[in-house]
């Protein structure tokens, strides 16, 4: 088998696991439904409500992630060291806040530091 072969079957396989998983769930959550009687609702808000609520989780930004500037010829290893936790905590938190663009960026920000200190 080649590695795109092998690559394509990983995909589908995962892709099935994730449809078996939501089926799943979305089973277990109607029989929850059921048994305590509760209808779902879908929530309606207007284009102004959304935005709002945008607007504040936008604002909630401690500093824009796009702005942390890495000097790496200055940065020796416990710099860099306690820049990493410091930046793993806040990716944390952006996740556990459901700010995944965030996080996401502060992932990519860590990935950027360890490797201009591994290069040392």
């Amino acid at each position: 088998m080649t590695n795109n072969y092998k690559a394509a079957l990983t995909i589908i396989f995962l892709i099935q696991y994730l449809v078996d998983e939501t089926a799943r769930r979305r089973k277990l959550q109607l029989e929850y439904n059921k048994q305590n009687n509760i209808i779902p609702k879908t929530i309606k808000k207007s284009i102004e409500e959304i935005k709002l609520s945008t607007v504040v989780a936008d604002e909630s930004m401690e500093e824009p992630i796009d702005k942390i500037i890495i000097d790496d010829k200055t940065l020796d290893g416990m710099e860099a060291k306690e820049m990493l936790e410091s930046l793993n905590r806040k990716m944390l938190k952006y996740a556990r806040d459901l700010q995944f663009e965030n996080a996401a960026l502060l992932r990519d920000k860590i990935r950027e530091i360890e490797e201009s200190v591994s290069y040392k």
